[in-house]
C-alpha cells in the first residue's frame, strides 16, 4: 500500500488520465530528441544520412516515374535491386515518409527522422502496458519501458537507420505475443502478431530482423512460465506456442515479397556475405571489458554493443540474486539464463555459444559483429527487474525495498569507480 500511495497515480477519472499518459509518451520522443526537430542544425551521424535515405529515394524516383528498380548499377559494383534492403520499401514508415509534402523538396531525411520518432513513441507506449499488464504500477511501468527504449542500443540502431524499425517492430511483437497469451481466441489479438512479424522483417536490416525473431522466439516459449501464476484461464502451452509459431509464419509469408528476392537474388550471390571464415564475423567484436562498461560506464563500451546509460541494467541483473525465493522461481532462472547467453554471444570468441551459433543455426555465418545481438539485452534484463519489482510489492514494505534500492546504488558506484579507474580501454578506443 505504501509503494502504491508513492508511485500510483489517484484515479478519479482512470480514462482521461489514460489519455493523457498515452499522450505524453508518445511526445516524449520529440523532448529527447528536440535536437533533430525541425529548424535544428543537427541530425543523427554516421550511416544515418548515407545509406537508408538515398536507397529509399533512389526506388521511390523509380516508382514515381511508373518503373520499378532491377538493378542498381552504382551500388558495390552493380547489384540487383534487393540488395538495397535499408531501403525499407515494404515498411509503412519509408511510404508514409515518401508521401509527406517536401520530400523531394530537400525534406526527406527530416520527414524521415520525424517518422522514426513516433514509431518509438509508438513502442514506448505499447511497452508501457505491457509492464502495466505484468502487475507494475503507473510510475514503474513508465520507468521500465522507457529504459527498455531509450538507451545506447537504440540509439546505435538509430544512426544505422533501418535497423531502429527492427528494434521497434521487435517490441512491438513480443507486445502482441504476450497479448495473445492472455486471449488467444481474439483475432484482433492474432492480427497484431502477424503484422508485428511483418514489420520486423520488412523493416530492412537482415542481420537485426534475425536477432529480432530470434528473440521473440525464446519470449514465446518463456511466456506460459512467465504467465503461468496468473489468476484468469491460461491456454495450454503446447497449444499457445503453436499458435504463435502458426502467427509468426503466417507474417513470415506476408512478407515473402522482401524475403524472396533479397535471399535469391543477393545473398547467395554476395561474396562479402557468403562463405566467409569464422574470422571474418568476428569484426568489431566486444570483448568482456565492453560487456562490463555497458552496465558501469556504457560510453567506454564498444559502440556496436553498447547498451548502457541506466543504472537500472546492472541493478535487474544484481536483483535476480537479492532474494533465495525469487532466484528459485523458474521464470527468474530462465531470463536469467537468457541474459547470460546472450552476454556469452556478445563476447564472440571469448565465449563458446557465438561459434556454435555460427556452426549450426542457419544463415548466422553471414553476420559479423557478434555483439549486435545486444538488440535483445535491455529488453530481457528490465524484464527480470520488472518481475522483481512485481514480487517486492507483493512481499516486501517500502522501507525494504527503499534499503534493497540504495544498496545496490552503492554497489553500483563501487563498480563504476573500478570500471573508470582499474579497467583499462578497449584496444579499439585506446589511441584515441
Amino acid at each position: 500500500m505504501i509503494l502504491h500511495r508513492i508511485f500510483g497515480i489517484s484515479t478519479s477519472n482512470v480514462k482521461n488520465k489514460t489519455t493523457l499518459i498515452s499522450a505524453a509518451i508518445l511526445l516524449l520522443p520529440f523532448i529527447v530528441f528536440a535536437w533533430l526537430l525541425p529548424g535544428s542544425p543537427a541530425t543523427i551521424g554516421n550511416d544515418y544520412p548515407i545509406f537508408t535515405i538515398r536507397f529509399q529515394m533512389e526506388y521511390y524516383y523509380s516508382i514515381v516515374n511508373g518503373t520499378f528498380p532491377l538493378f542498381i548499377p552504382g551500388f558495390w559494383f552493380g547489384q540487383t535491386s534487393a540488395a538495397l534492403s535499408l531501403a525499407q520499401i515494404y515498411h509503412p514508415v519509408a511510404w508514409l515518409t515518401y508521401l509527406m509534402p517536401g520530400y523531394w523538396e530537400k525534406d526527406a531525411l527530416l520527414i524521415y527522422s520525424m517518422m522514426k520518432l513516433i514509431s518509438i513513441g509508438i513502442a514506448n507506449l505499447v511497452l508501457y502496458f505491457f509492464f502495466i499488464r505484468m502487475g507494475l504500477v503507473k510510475f514503474l511501468a513508465f520507468i521500465c519501458s522507457f529504459v527498455v527504449i531509450y538507451n545506447l542500443r537504440m540509439l546505435d540502431l538509430f544512426r544505422y537507420g533501418a535497423s531502429l524499425e527492427t528494434y521497434t517492430g521487435f517490441i512491438l511483437l513480443v507486445v502482441s505475443l504476450e497479448y495473445l497469451y492472455r486471449d488467444t481466441k481474439r483475432y484482433s489479438r492474432r492480427l497484431f502478431v502477424i503484422g508485428s512479424t511483418y514489420l520486423v522483417i520488412v523493416s530492412g536490416h537482415p542481420q537485426m530482423t534475425y536477432y529480432a525473431l530470434l528473440g521473440a522466439g525464446v519470449f514465446l516459449l518463456l511466456l506460459p512460465v512467465l504467465l503461468s501464476n496468473r489468476k484468469a484461464h491460461n491456454p495450454e502451452p503446447y497449444k499457445y506456442i503453436f499458435l504463435g509459431l502458426l502467427l509468426i509464419f503466417t507474417g513470415v509469408l506476408l512478407s515473402s515479397i522482401f524475403i524472396f528476392p533479397f535471399y535469391f537474388e543477393y545473398l547467395q550471390n554476395n561474396t562479402s556475405r557468403a562463405q566467409n571464415p569464422y574470422t571474418w564475423t568476428l569484426g568489431f567484436a566486444s570483448t568482456p571489458v565492453d560487456i562490463l562498461n555497458s552496465f558501469t560506464v556504457p560510453f567506454r563500451a564498444n559502440v556496436h554493443g553498447a547498451f548502457g546509460a541506466s543504472s537500472l541494467f546492472l541493478v535487474g541483473i544484481i536483483s535476480a540474486f537479492l532474494s533465495k525465493r525469487f532466484l528459485t522461481r523458474i521464470s527468474t532462472i530462465s531470463i536469467v539464463l537468457v541474459v547470460i547467453a546472450l552476454l556469452i554471444v556478445m563476447a564472440g570468441d571469448y565465449g563458446f555459444l557465438h561459434k556454435f551459433l555460427w556452426n549450426y543455426f542457419p544463415l548466422y555465418s553471414s553476420f559479423r559483429i557478434p555483439a549486435r545481438i545486444s538488440l535483445l539485452v535491455p529488453f530481457y534484463i528490465i524484464l527480470l527487474y520488472a518481475l522483481f519489482l512485481k514480487y517486492l510489492l507483493k512481499n516486501s514494505t517500502g522501507n525494504s525495498i527503499l534499503s534493497i534500492h540504495i544498496a545496490i546504488t552503492i554497489l553500483f558506484v563501487f563498480l563504476s569507480l573500478v570500471s573508470i579507474y582499474y579497467i583499462p580501454l578497449t584496444s579499439q578506443y585506446a589511441s584515441e
